[in-house]
């Protein structure tokens, strides 16, 4: 992972009909401290952005609920609930006008056969190396959490409890390797 940069952080909760909850945050504070003299002295990059807007701009998606904006010293919070995983990948493809869209657009979420599915696209040779080098910068964890006990997963680890996946890596790493983030999930039968 890099030194020093932004790490963006998402959790994603499913119940067993894939309604749940999306939440992300996008931490600054590192690539924020370069700029300063002093800890005393770090601008707060995130201190004019209009949460309102986004709020607004959300709360036009049908199948999105309780959303939630917030921020602290360049760290910015967001989060909604999903009725589905069609609301989930029309909010997701959007995120994009926010600046905060990594990958292909087109439905990252899926469930065929019972596997659970999570692509969010190859970056492939049509990624110019500048954009590598830009996202050398940006770490991520992604987390899911289900309702049920997972069987076997592939593109991930599976936390102790059995019903976590966890993605976490470099978004540069991955522009420059070619790399894609798939991941299949299987449960248990109950």
């Amino acid at each position: 992972m890099a030194t020093v940069g932004c790490t963006i952080t998402q959790r994603f909760q499913f119940e067993l009909n894939y309604a749940g909850r999306y939440e992300m945050d996008f931490d600054i504070t590192e690539l924020a401290a370069l700029s300063a003299d002093s800890m005393d002295a770090v601008q707060d990059f995130f201190a004019d952005m209009d949460l309102d807007s986004i709020k607004t701009y959300y709360s036009t998606f049908e199948g999105l609920s309780n959303i939630t904006v917030s921020k602290t010293k360049n760290v910015l919070h967001f989060g909604y609930d999903f009725s589905d995983l069609t609301a989930l990948n029309a909010s997701l493809n959007t995120a994009g006008s926010l600046g905060l869209q990594l990958g292909d657009v087109g439905d990252k979420f899926s469930v065929t056969n019972g596997i659970f599915k999570y692509d969010i696209g190859n970056f492939d040779e049509n990624y110019p190396d500048s954009l590598a080098e830009v996202l050398f910068f940006v770490d991520y964890d992604i987390l899911m959490n289900f309702a049920q006990e997972i069987e076997s997963a592939s593109g991930c680890s599976v936390l102790d409890d059995e019903k976590t996946i966890v993605m976490r890596g470099n978004f540069g790493d991955v522009v420059r390797n070619q790399e894609a983030l798939k991941v299949e999930v299987s449960f248990k039968n109950e």
